[in-house]
């Protein structure tokens, strides 16, 4: 069922729920967010998979960036895709950049 929200919202709404979050609880969901499929991979031509993975992946990593936890770099780029689907990634060296 497609989304009626754009996904900028959809990302915003998922950043906002993990504000009360500890930082554990956010690494912890970083920790078991499977790393992004290949650029290529048919999965992103899947609403459902931008939702669940690559929205959830974005809204972490600002999380992530806003509070400087400097151990979801690691699992950040371990789950990073090859490659740039939907241009998703470009922000990530953003992300990266506030921790140094």
């Amino acid at each position: 069922m497609p989304s009626e929200k754009e996904p900028y919202e959809l990302i915003r709404d998922l950043v906002a729920e993990r504000a009360s979050w500890s930082d554990a609880d956010v690494l912890a969901e970083l920790g078991q967010l499977p790393a992004l499929a290949d650029e290529g991979d048919p999965v992103w031509n899947d609403e459902v998979y931008w939702i669940d993975f690559a929205y959830r992946y974005v809204a972490l990593s600002e999380v992530a960036a806003e509070r400087r936890l400097r151990p979801a770099v690691g699992l950040l780029l371990e789950r990073a895709c090859n490659g740039d689907p939907g241009e998703m990634m470009r922000g990530a060296s953003s992300c990266l950049r506030t921790y140094f």
